[in-house]
């Protein structure tokens, strides 16, 4: 028979089952929430897709309804991520610096040369014609001609002719322009701008794109925005 002490110095049992309980259902907690979070994103997922099947509907829908020509620009500008240069002898290229914060009606500059991506060359008494555009940022770009106002939306030239500098050494031409209209009134609320050759010339020259430029009615909005940048 066991004395007093030796009860009291018995080991104090404590029963574990509480704490499996508070185990179990912080366990049940966690995947739920892992559940709820993984389902929000690919609801995410989902809705982001069904957008860029729509947009792809809408391109094919396009692409069926035109000619055999397709203009050098719009290829440009719609296979964005795709390298196709196989298709060009030479690119339009910038060699200046940009911003893409524009203020409206007021003018910027920008200079642009021609690339030799197969190695051929162009005679340097040659004068290349280019045409300098503006499209929409929709799925399938539309060109932009007028302002809301029905106002000719570019300023300046439009047909600017590149010529060879002998000091450089290249083909070089300087483009000086105006936007008269603010880039919210469009689709995403920016525009691209493009600088092409004209049908007329001879030779296969990739198109300059120069993407989401955003044009601002206001300079100080303008001047905020490139300061952002930097």
């Amino acid at each position: 028979m066991s004395t007093s002490s030796e009860i009291f110095n018995l080991p104090i049992y404590k029963d574990k089952k509480p704490y499996s309980r508070d185990s179990t259902t912080s366990s049940e907690l966690l995947m739920k929430k892992s559940l709820i979070s993984a389902n929000s994103f690919l609801s995410g997922q989902i809705e982001k897709n069904k957008k860029y099947i729509k947009s792809l509907q809408s391109l094919l829908s396009w692409i069926s309804s035109c000619s055999d020509s397709i203009s050098p620009e719009l290829t440009s500008l719609m296979l964005a991520n795709v390298s196709n240069e196989d298709h060009y002898d030479f690119e339009l290229r910038l060699i200046s610096d940009f911003n893409k914060y524009i203020c409206k009606s007021k003018y910027f500059t920008f200079i642009v040369e021609l690339k030799s991506l197969t190695g051929k060359t162009i005679p340097q008494s040659e004068r290349i014609n280019l045409e300098v555009k503006l499209y929409s940022s929709d799925a399938v770009p539309k060109q932009l001609v007028n302002t809301m106002q029905g106002k000719p939306i570019i300023r300046g030239r439009g047909i600017e002719t590149m010529v060879f500098h002998p000091t450089e050494n290249k083909f070089l031409v300087r483009i000086k322009m105006q936007i008269t209209e603010v880039s919210s009134h469009f689709i995403n609320g920016h525009v691209n701008l493009v600088v092409a050759k004209k049908n007329d010339g001879h030779y296969a020259i990739k198109p300059l794109v120069l993407r989401e430029l955003i044009v601002k009615a206001k300079e100080k909005t303008c001047k905020r925005w490139r300061e952002q940048e930097f």
